[in-house]
């Protein structure tokens, strides 16, 4: 008895956490009927904005103790002219005693990018730490995706001196591009 109430309360926990695994091989989910689907960047528009908005495959590592972090290519596709600009969303958080301010960025060929921060806030402040979110943006040149696409790594540094590597892989990159193509307008 007492074996299946720990079975069930692993089980319980597993999939709170999202660790439970489905049966779904890598770059799939099942789908509501059970199906197989492939998953894609998704595409976001509606006939009043000027731009079509690809958000891509998101990875995250949430390392005990370190920085948790998420990331994802994001890329604008403009309805009139084709043109694509595309950059690197990236969720930053920690706990600590101060702001590591991430603000610069390069990538595994030392190339800098530049970085925009979309938002900085504190919560959960304690007697000596609070928990520190960072949103931050890095510029991806349309040329970098192309020239990259078994994927590349890039490595964001900190005032404070704290710095992330994130994989960018070649399944983002790949998806990304080809997502892209498709809802790049025909020429006029």
């Amino acid at each position: 008895m007492l074996r299946q109430a720990v079975a069930a309360t692993i089980l319980a926990a597993s999939l709170l956490c999202g660790c439970a695994t489905s049966n779904a091989p890598s770059g799939f989910h099942r789908g509501a009927s059970g199906q197989l689907v492939e998953n894609m960047p998704a595409v976001q528009t509606d006939k009043f904005s000027p731009q079509i908005t690809v958000v891509g495959l998101s990875d995250f590592e949430n390392p005990f103790g370190g920085i948790a972090k998420k990331w994802f290519i994001r890329s604008f596709i403009d309805k009139t002219t084709g043109d694509v600009s595309n950059q690197l969303y990236v969720w930053i958080t920690y706990a600590g005693g101060g702001w590591n301010f991430f603000d610069a960025a390069s990538d595994d060929t030392a190339s800098p990018h530049a970085v925009d921060v979309v938002d900085r806030s504190v919560d959960n402040c304690g007697e000596i730490l609070c928990s520190y979110t960072e949103d931050i943006v890095i510029d991806l040149p349309s040329s970098l995706l192309a020239s990259r696409p078994n994927g590349f790594e890039m490595k964001v540094s900190a005032r404070s001196g704290a710095s992330i590597i994130l994989n960018v892989s070649r399944e983002m990159v790949l998806k990304q591009l080809k997502v892209i193509a498709e809802n790049i307008p025909p020429k006029a």
